[in-house]
């Protein structure tokens, strides 16, 4: 059975979707306490089938199934951008891809990996605001923003890097973004995956959901209200806001329209 190879963070893994496996349990008057909302305050309690529904309901299993492909899992917890990007790099650099191995026929014969799929997440996670003080003595005439972009810059080609090697070896690479800030620098690339919904392409998920969900402020930006006005369910806390969830990791149907945007990318290429 061919493969595929998987980097990302949470959001990948599919936490909190347990959540649907307990209202079974309990239909009527579930309610999640606030100071367990989520997911890893009583991740140790997920059972067997829990964990099951988990797999099957996320959008890397929903993609295993509809490809028929067998997959190798790098999802994290918590994970950072560098973190990701750079284990990827080094999966493929450390020929870490060669070595994955089936048995067929009594022989042990080599896996075809038919494409790496990377998962951004907050780009925020792993970054370091400097102080003032650190902005004076570093380069007096950088501000904090263009501290930040140069940062997401260097991400970029980080992950340019990680496109580049792929292609040493003729493996496809996708990757899509949860952020809106590092999705936008990398919508022209190859390899990047826009989210598709009802024809529409956006750039992120976070863009879909504030192109949907949000609502305008006073200052006329757009903000999500976790939960509330609700167009598109796409996080745990749209589907089971009922039930006091505010856990913003994709809920089914977010993972459905990551998976059939992923699919439609790999249709493409």
């Amino acid at each position: 059975m061919n493969t595929f190879v998987i980097y990302g963070c949470s959001y990948s893994y599919g936490a909190g979707l347990y959540y649907h496996e307990w209202l079974k349990d309990k239909p009527d008057g579930f309610r999640i306490p606030k100071d367990h909302d989520m997911w890893v305050q009583h991740s140790e309690r997920i059972s067997s089938r829990d964990h099951r529904f988990r797999e099957d309901n996320r959008f890397v299993g929903l993609l295993s199934n509809e490809l028929g492909m067998d997959f190798y899992d790098y999802s994290g917890v918590g994970g950072n951008n560098n973190q990701i990007v750079g284990d990827a790099i080094r999966f493929v650099q450390n020929n870490q891809y060669n070595g994955v191995t089936q048995i067929e026929n009594d022989k042990v014969i080599p896996r075809k990996i038919e494409f790496l799929l990377v998962q951004l997440t907050d780009p925020t996670r792993g970054y370091t605001e400097p102080t003032s003080t650190e902005l004076r003595e570093w380069d007096k005439y950088k501000s904090f923003e263009e501290h930040w972009d140069e940062y997401l810059n260097n991400l970029v080609e980080k992950i340019d890097t990680l496109y580049e090697e792929c292609k040493k070896i003729n493996l496809k690479f996708c990757l899509f973004s949860m952020d809106e800030s590092i999705a936008i620098k990398l919508v022209d690339k190859d390899y990047f995956v826009p989210i598709y919904f009802d024809g529409i392409e956006y750039h992120s998920v976070d863009n879909l959901k504030l192109e949907k969900n949000g609502i305008l402020n006073s200052n006329g930006h757009s903000i999500y209200t976790m939960g509330k006005n609700i167009n598109v369910p796409l996080f745990i806390c749209d589907e089971l806001h009922q039930y006091g969830s505010r856990d913003t990791h994709l809920g089914i149907n977010g993972h459905k329209i990551v998976k059939d945007s992923i699919i439609r990318k790999l249709e493409e290429k």
